[in-house]
């Protein structure tokens, strides 16, 4: 089954390297939250850890690499993670925007409750903004029940 989530983020706070709390030429990734949706209504939400896998994150940078991982917990049904790679992408203006372009892939697993026996493939889109903290795209979800 294949289904496309809609994904808005509220919140995006900064994980600083070790001795830099609070410096942003030292943020080594974000814990993210958000709303998720399917045809507009919402379903549930998500919760996400991306880190880069070069730290720090550099804003100038035309891409970077991250692991992420993503918790989205569907209404009444369950939970169900996400688990991959993903690219940054900023511009000349990202120092000034913040804008920032997120795609990713990964794999389904670990689901609870319904989901349980889920497993899949996920890829998606996001464009992010650092300095607001929230962010909007697409996830596309290709389930399966059991192996």
């Amino acid at each position: 089954m294949e289904l496309v989530l809609g994904k808005t983020f509220t919140s995006m706070t900064p994980i600083f390297m070790s001795g830099h709390k609070g410096d942003p030429n030292w943020i080594s990734g974000f814990h993210a939250t958000g709303d998720v949706t399917l045809d507009g209504t919402k379903i549930g939400t998500a919760s996400a850890t991306i880190m880069h896998v070069s730290p720090p994150m550099r804003l100038t940078e035309e891409y970077d690499t991250l692991f992420m991982q993503v918790v989205n917990s569907i209404t009444g049904v369950g939970t169900f993670e996400v688990t991959g790679i993903g690219i940054s992408s900023g511009s000349s203006t990202t120092t000034t925007t913040g804008d920032v372009l997120l795609a990713w892939y990964g794999s389904i697993s670990n689901g609870t409750d319904s989901l349980a026996d889920t497993y899949g493939l996920s890829s998606g889109v996001v464009i992010g903004n650092v300095y607001t903290g929230q962010g909007e795209g697409k996830e596309t979800i290709r389930i399966r029940f059991g192996y």
